[in-house]
């Protein structure tokens, strides 16, 4: 069955369709479009363009914030940020902490704090607070990691704080301890959009050249013989033929989107997240993904083990590697080692995958 044979019912605002069962589920908000949307390790946040939040599943870190932590089956809006009166316009979710960037620029946090990944020392939030230390930043994009968080500026400077393990915070000093107040990654040009995994970390410039650090286990930073070394502290350019556009950190591997539409990866491949083939199960550096050289893709998104890409044109969504669960939203017999077409789903916009894991 494709998608032309679905009856999907789709309201003009649009819808998101979740899956892990194989079979999709979709839910909307009526007459409201979402624009932003992430996945943690087991919840899911979004954000209408009306400015409201909504999340489900996990919570037991508050990481919904909806002021308890029991786990949430179905979209509740975080009543908290409504009743404030802030209207968000993009949200980020780590395994187990959410941040929401409101249209002012201010960030919000809630969810798991244990290394102050949100705001000073209390260990987690159930209820969204602002993170006060960014409150003479205005911050247009988000990333949050596993025990970290990422934000950049309206003028490009990146910020990064909280736990600083594996290095993580992009501080040359190896021997710098995780910290509540951001500290400023230093690049060699203004920051366009970045993206966590967790323990690695991605940037990409205005010029589109690409930049990573952190963890270098299984060349998941796409730079040749950065695993002579643990750990980069420092960002460090990584090769990519032509200007990117977009990156997505996975658990041990990185999806590199350029401006052409082309899609790289770099990392392990052991449960085909590459989309290389089953015969590739690790590229220390970038690579380009088996069946969609002749596409133009508009997304990508890296999850603990499997990957995602919405092509430009037809908003098809082709999805790689680990199966279980559905994931992939197709039955695993279907799936070749390289990118598949998900034809159960009608035309999309953007996809995000479950965060990685610990």
């Amino acid at each position: 069955m494709d998608a032309s044979e679905l009856n999907f019912d789709i309201p003009d605002s649009g819808a998101i369709f979740a899956f892990g069962k194989n079979v999709p589920n979709r839910f909307y908000v009526k007459n409201d479009k979402i624009v932003s949307m992430d996945c943690g390790e087991g919840h899911a946040v979004m954000v209408a363009a009306s400015g409201r939040v909504f999340g489900f599943g996990l919570n037991d870190y508050g990481q919904l914030g909806l002021g308890s932590k029991a786990t949430q089956a179905k979209p509740a809006v975080v009543k908290q940020l409504k009743e404030d009166g802030v209207k968000a316009v993009k949200v980020a979710c780590g395994p187990t902490h959410t941040l929401v960037l409101a249209d002012d620029g201010i960030v919000y946090g809630y969810g798991n704090n244990s290394d102050g990944q949100i705001t000073g020392d209390e260990a987690d939030f159930t209820r969204p607070v602002e993170v006060e230390q960014l409150e003479n930043v205005e911050v247009r994009d988000l990333a949050a990691g596993r025990a970290f968080s990422l934000a950049v500026s309206k003028k490009g400077e990146l910020l990064a704080w909280g736990g600083n393990t594996e290095g993580c915070l992009g501080q040359e000093d190896p021997d710098l301890p995780g910290s509540p107040d951001p500290m400023p990654v230093h690049l060699p040009g203004r920051v366009a959009a970045v993206s966590a995994g967790s323990y690695h970390c991605a940037c990409v410039l205005t010029d589109g050249r690409l930049y990573a650090w952190g963890e270098t286990e299984r060349g998941k930073l796409g730079i040749r013989n950065a695993e002579d070394q643990e750990f980069l502290f420092s960002p460090q350019p990584v090769p990519v033929p032509g200007r990117v556009q977009m990156v997505s950190c996975g658990l041990e591997h990185t999806l590199v989107l350029t401006e052409n539409g082309r899609v790289y990866v770099c990392g392990s491949g052991e449960s085909g997240q590459l989309g290389l083939g089953t015969g590739c199960t690790y590229a220390p550096t970038v690579k380009v993904v088996s069946g969609l050289e002749k596409l133009k893709v508009a997304c990508v998104a890296a999850g603990e083990r499997h990957s995602m890409c919405v092509c430009s044109r037809t908003g098809q969504l082709y999805a790689f590697g680990d199966p279980q669960h559905g994931k992939l939203g197709f039955k695993p017999a279907t799936s070749g080692g390289g990118a598949a077409a998900v034809d159960t789903l009608p035309q999309l916009l953007a996809a995000a995958c479950s965060s990685p894991r610990w």
